[in-house]
């Protein structure tokens, strides 16, 4: 299949067999867990506050609600209608003021150009068609100067390797760390930070070769924090590591003209 078919299959996924529920069993309650959703939102609170932002990916709004509360304007992108119904619930209930929602392939949307502050994708390009393309529409939608915050999955993690035998449906699209590093320059991003995590597999129970590192101890124990950082990051940091843990978070500067003139996507 191509992109746009691996787009709309794995769109039918979440539209079909995902709610806000789901979601919320889904997800261990697990130190690491909790540290790395807290270590996000302290980043994202950071460079949001006042600022117009766009969420690509924004799911039920597990991030785009909190920052909602200090963000100037935010406006949520996502491919799926049934995402995007539950968060409208929940955006109805509490009365926000300055939040919009598009559903749109976070790839080819119709946000107009140069008019965001800070854009940011959390736990979401994993599972979008050519993040290279999702990266320059960040690009593309971002003001000159502007602040991107976003995660990408490493290919050659023990995680990916993990979570092939993870019967969840949904097709992965990963980088290789040196890809990653490629793709972001090609957008017209400067790195100004890159912090790594989850070395070990966090689910799963195959294949049996990997069974030790399976151990569900190892999540509690990786999410403990020593000097405000969790033991997962340091280690994950180390030089050979980095290329083999799962998560790599970016904070990047969009360049101010990369190209000479900005050019649309």
């Amino acid at each position: 299949m191509d992109s746009s078919d691996w787009y709309n299959y794995n769109r039918q996924i979440y539209d079909t067999q995902s709610s806000d529920e789901k979601l919320k069993l889904s997800k261990s309650q697990a130190a690491w867990n909790r540290q790395t959703v807290e270590l996000r939102l302290q980043i994202l609170r950071q460079h949001c506050t006042g600022k117009r932002v766009v969420d690509l990916g924004c799911g039920t709004g597990s991030y785009l609600i909190p920052l909602s509360e200090v963000a100037a304007k935010i406006v949520g992108v996502d491919f799926s209608g049934n995402m995007l119904s539950i968060l409208a619930s929940k955006i109805h209930s509490q009365n926000y003021q300055n939040i919009l929602l598009l559903q749109a392939n976070i790839a080819y949307q119709a946000l107009a150009s140069h008019s965001f502050d800070v854009a940011f994708s959390i736990a979401t390009w994993y599972y979008v068609p050519e993040p290279e393309k999702a990266l320059c529409e960040m690009s593309r939608v971002l003001r000159p100067d502007g602040t991107a915050i976003f995660e990408l999955g490493n290919r050659w993690s023990l995680n990916a390797i993990a979570a092939q035998h993870v019967p969840t449906g949904v097709k992965s699209f990963l980088l290789s760390v040196p890809d990653m590093i490629q793709a972001i320059n090609q957008a017209g991003f400067r790195i100004v930070q890159h912090r790594v995590f989850q070395l070990l597999p966090m689910w799963g129970e195959r294949p049996l070769w990997l069974k030790p590192l399976l151990w569900h101890g190892w999540k509690e124990i990786l999410g403990r924090t020593i000097n405000g950082r969790m033991i997962d990051e340091y280690i994950s940091s180390f030089p050979v590591c980095r290329y083999v843990a799962f998560r790599h978070l970016f904070l990047c500067v969009k360049e101010a003209d990369p190209w000479g003139h900005l050019k649309e996507l």
